[in-house]
């Protein structure tokens, strides 16, 4: 059988399922069971939510909404029809998107909500980013995913908006590569590479509460895990000062971007290896230079005050290969101050010290640990994300290499996914805030750019200080990769 015989009936394979997905029940196609998933989820649902994903609906606020927001840019000639069926595809591999909460006598459960995948198309006169600016989304009356898409021509930018209870940002990386992926197999010229899904296990879904392995248990130390819990709670990390100009109008955009080319990337991946140290250490100073330098200049104090940031840490293992999207992670809290008064070097160096010191450890877990210890306590939750205790001065989370985020294998063109009739451009997205921290920060490289964006609080960051935020981040970037030359 001919190559393209063989893609042909992929796809036609492909089409059967998603005909199939708004099935409860399996369906024969074929003279086959398919699919085998719509009874693997009448087994695993109603799901019981884990401690992180209740602190997340805990913490789910009108002006801070829990949600974080992901943009698609894409060249090419997109077809709405092929594009609902992977969509409705992309939610039955990853389940929780496409589920609502429900209360059960044993507290939160999630429940699947087969074809209730929503997605809407906007015009000119509704513009893509008015669907990323409605960041709420109420989980018992609506899935967990809000897709817009809006083509000019062959310009197509698609927004999702996703609920952090569900998914944290790789998993949902991983759907947006299910969902392009397939979509791929349904528009792939014949005779063209098309691109290729990996097996999923929606019985995975009962390990994303799991802190690790049976056969790697990290390092556990409890005169350790005293010592960071002394220290977050005797060093407050300090706020961001409000920039005293005049109100500007709000940004209709969720985040602000900046994009670092390849060049100046590869000069920072080669002075981190000069330096035995991640490229992430340095944006990781960068950001408490930032920081320390923006307070500064609109306080005009010489008060040194500590300064916290947040990182996000994937907690996946090889028992996490095939799961579906969903929360597989926790969060490495970083105490610094006068990062200006200090040797580049050193202070690179250091952090890169203390963050491999606590990734390497059980250590990286002591937030999801202590999550679970409060979910123990009647309310407690409520209190927690109730306190006016600020948790954080800002947030930076990597994804890393988002082709490799995508989990799917694509055809490329100068290094950018092809997924049929379009190509990726660019994803865009970052992290979710919560009051007192002024700044969510994620990056990304995609097609040898590093790819900034900046989810600023716009009490702090009003209109196009936001922007002024982000071009002081990039200098502060630059001096400092100068520095470590």
């Amino acid at each position: 059988m001919s190559q393209d015989a063989v893609r042909w009936n992929a796809v036609k394979r492909r089409a059967a399922e998603v005909n199939a997905m708004s099935q409860t029940k399996p369906k024969s196609v074929a003279g086959k069971s398919v699919p085998r998933v719509a009874s693997d989820l009448q087994r695993v649902f109603p799901l019981p939510l884990t401690a992180f994903e209740e602190y997340m609906v805990a913490d789910d606020r009108r002006d801070y909404p829990m949600t974080f927001s992901i943009e698609l840019t894409l060249t090419g000639e997109l077809h709405s029809e092929q594009f609902l069926d992977a969509h409705k595809l992309a939610t039955h591999r990853n389940p929780l998107l496409a589920s609502h909460l429900v209360r059960k006598r044993h507290g939160n459960h999630w429940e699947w909500a087969p074809g209730e995948s929503r997605v809407e198309f906007s015009d000119e006169a509704t513009p893509v980013d008015y669907a990323m600016s409605d960041r709420r989304i109420n989980l018992r009356e609506e899935p967990a995913v809000r897709t817009r898409l809006h083509a000019t021509g062959e310009k197509i930018r698609i927004a999702f908006v996703f609920h952090h209870a569900a998914t944290d940002g790789v998993g949902a990386m991983n759907f947006i590569g299910d969902l392009l992926a397939a979509y791929g197999q349904l528009t792939t010229e014949l005779g063209e590479e098309c691109p290729t899904l990996p097996e999923v296990s929606v019985q995975h879904l009962t390990r994303r509460g799991h802190l690790w392995n049976s056969q790697s248990v990290p390092h556990r130390s409890w005169r350790r895990t005293l010592g960071h819990l002394l220290e977050f709670a005797t060093r407050m990390p300090t706020g961001i000062a409000r920039s005293p100009a005049a109100e500007t109008e709000q940004l209709q955009r969720p985040f602000v971007t900046r994009i670092v080319d390849r060049q100046r990337l590869r000069d920072i991946k080669q002075v981190a290896r000069r330096w035995e140290v991640q490229p992430n250490d340095i944006y990781l100073a960068c950001l408490f230079l930032t920081l320390e330098h923006w307070n500064a200049t609109v306080r005009q104090s010489d008060a040194d005050p500590w300064y916290r940031i947040l990182i996000p840490t994937s907690l996946r293992t090889f028992e996490h290969d095939a799961m579906p999207a969903a929360n597989v992670l926790s969060f490495v809290l970083v105490n610094n101050r006068n990062a200006r008064r200090s040797i580049p070097t050193v202070l690179v160096k250091s952090l890169h010290g203390r963050v491999t010191r606590i990734l390497e450890t059980a250590d990286s877990r002591l937030f999801v640990r202590v999550l679970s210890a409060v979910r123990s306590v009647p309310g407690g939750l409520r209190l927690l994300t109730q306190s006016s205790v600020r948790t954080c001065t800002a947030v930076l989370a990597n994804v890393g290499d988002v082709r490799r985020q995508l989990r799917c294998h694509f055809p490329l063109k100068k290094g950018k996914c092809v997924a049929g009739s379009v190509t990726l451009d660019g994803l865009f997205g970052a992290a979710p805030i919560r009051p007192g921290t002024a700044v969510g920060i994620s990056l990304g490289t995609y097609a040898g750019e590093l790819l900034i964006n900046f989810n600023c609080d716009p009490h702090s960051f009003p209109g196009a200080i936001a922007e002024q935020f982000a071009d002081s981040f990039l200098e502060h970037l630059g001096q400092l990769h100068k520095d470590l030359l």
